[in-house]
């Protein structure tokens, strides 16, 4: 991922806390203001996991309704 240096002002007591946050974590200010980032915008892996689980929802549903089709013939022929 290409990326690109990006300056913001904010005021002091929020670059305190960033800088808190920052050494609790083990983390760079960068790497704290990234991730911060990457929650707003939707991009965090707990974003991207339940993107996969509606897809693989829609996915099973299909697959389910193919099952049935197969399936209720199946059951019927054998009543005949």
């Amino acid at each position: 991922m290409e990326k690109t240096t990006v300056g913001v002002r904010l005021p002091n007591n929020y670059l305190k806390e960033i800088d808190a946050i920052a050494n609790k974590l083990n983390r760079t200010r960068s790497q704290v203001l990234f991730e911060a980032v990457e929650l707003y915008l939707g991009k965090t892996l707990s974003s991207k996991i339940d993107n996969e689980l509606e897809h693989l929802k829609i996915r099973l549903e299909a697959v389910e309704k193919k099952l049935n089709s197969l399936i209720v013939p199946a059951s019927r022929s054998k009543g005949k």
